[in-house]
């Protein structure tokens, strides 16, 4: 149907709650099946585009997309020994450029690999992007991973720290407004020929590979028009929740997620408008100081066609990710559905729908009674952001709280939202505050987040129905 059902049967609730945040009317029915029965009948037949070549049979994967010394010393086997007790899939290694040329990784990475064989241990960099701070570049090239990344960083990786001078003073927030590029054309222009010549390599050489910006708000580097440009070059995705969480002043954050992601209306919700953009929590560890080890605190899932290096890639690559702090779910994917139309399209897809066709967004959802960090845990919020109808993005409906186990929560959306071509982005969070005052009370929360389902409407009628 949409994605891995979870072993455990799911309490489906029987209470339907009317929001009345923002977007109006929007209705959360945590109920019956047949609710779903009354969404009228789309007289143009609806579809899910470009659907996830994997949709409906995939597996879920939960990994860290960003750490350091993975192979290095006996630093790496701590590593490696403590993702596979917290239950991960995957960990990449991403060096920089110097872990790259100087170290014999790919004996290293064999052995690594024989030796944890329930690991998927993917080969990456962490590259000093031209045009900006940090990027992760993962690939999968059938044993000519780490040439190929030798080759990638000797011709592209930024010589020098970059030009602080020309960044964002450190006092100014991240909020959408900033318009004008930070970076010269000839550093984009560097950027771009970067990805290019790793999408050349797809091409030709069948490499697969994947880009995601690193910790975005910690030189306040970026604005929108940065980011808008390198998504079209190539970038798939940004860490949404940067590493060294156990060092918070290492850079801005709010309910300890980069601003970039966490403010609502702000510069990834601006991108999610245009088109997918996806996210991952990274430990980034390089030690237990600055960082949690890989597993114990941060966490991306990633919806894949199978358990492997080129799944995670792909799955990258769509933005088909989720992301937790705490351990506070251990499981969560969403379903956007309209009627007519038996399946649905899931987190990285495009649900196309007639105008005046009623949609349906759930959510399925694990809580652990006992967090990551040992605590007991709840949500105390589940958030559905959409910027349907007005084209502003803003917390639609805040569920409230869940206990834990596992549940299945529908929101149906008003008709206004469709009444309109154009498109529209819907995602999820939650959070558990764990208290925090004064300077800590920004990153008072435990929050997991979804990366969007879009809906693009196009002329046409539907049969009215009740909703």
């Amino acid at each position: 149907m949409w994605g891995r059902v979870l072993s455990d049967p799911y309490r489906i609730g029987s209470v339907c709650v009317l929001g009345l945040i923002g977007l109006g009317s929007l209705l959360a029915c945590a109920g019956k099946a047949e609710d779903s029965d009354r969404i009228p009948i789309a007289v143009v037949p609806p579809a899910v585009r470009d659907p996830l070549p994997w949709h409906g049979r995939g597996v879920w994967l939960a990994g860290d997309t960003h750490t350091h010394y993975l192979l290095r010393d006996d630093r790496g086997e701590k590593m490696l020994r403590s993702a596979r007790e917290t239950g991960l899939d995957f960990v990449a290694k991403t060096d920089h450029a110097e872990g790259i040329l100087d170290e014999p990784v790919a004996q290293r990475l064999a052995e690594a690999q024989a030796k944890f064989p329930e690991l998927l241990i993917v080969p990456g960099v962490e590259w000093n992007i031209p045009a900006g701070d940090h990027a992760t570049v993962l690939i999968e090239a059938r044993g000519k991973e780490w040439e190929i990344l030798r080759q990638f960083t000797e011709q592209f990786d930024r010589k020098g720290a970059p030009d602080l001078a020309r960044l964002r003073p450190p006092e100014e927030p991240n909020e959408g407004d900033h318009d004008e590029p930070s970076v010269s054309w000839a550093e984009r222009a560097d950027a771009h020929r970067a990805l290019g010549w790793l999408r050349d390599l797809g091409k030709k050489d069948g490499v697969r590979s994947v880009v995601y910006l690193n910790h975005l708000s910690r030189h306040r580097y970026y604005g929108y028009a940065d980011l808008a440009d390198l998504r079209r070059a190539g970038v798939a995705g940004f860490e949404a929740a940067a590493g060294h969480q156990r060092n918070l002043p290492h850079q801005p954050r709010l309910h300890r997620y980069d601003p970039v992601a966490a403010v609502i209306g702000g510069d990834w919700d601006r991108l999610l408008a245009d088109g997918p953009f996806g996210i991952s929590a990274s430990s980034d560890y390089h030690n237990s100081t600055t960082a949690y080890r890989p597993g114990a605190f941060s966490v991306t899932r990633v919806y894949a066609a199978e358990r492997s290096i080129a799944g995670v890639i792909d799955g990258l690559a769509r933005g088909a990710t989720t992301t937790s702090l705490g351990g506070v779910v251990s499981a969560v994917e969403t379903a956007t559905r309209t009627a007519g139309i038996e399946d649905a399209a899931l987190i990285g897809e495009t649900l196309v729908v007639a105008r005046g066709a009623r949609i349906e967004y759930e959510i399925r959802l694990t809580v652990p009674p006992i967090d990551l960090l040992g605590a007991e845990n709840r949500l105390d919020r589940v958030e559905v952001i959409t910027n349907a109808a007005t084209g502003v993005a803003r917390v639609a409906l805040d569920h409230g709280g869940l206990e834990p186990g596992n549940t299945v929560l529908h929101w149906k959306l008003p008709e206004e939202a469709t009444t309109r071509t154009g498109a529209f982005f819907v995602r999820a969070r939650g959070c558990r505050s764990v208290g925090g005052e004064g300077e800590d009370e920004a990153n008072a929360d435990l929050c997991f987040y979804t990366s969007a389902t879009r809906v693009e409407v196009v002329n046409g009628d539907s049969e009215p129905g009740a909703p």
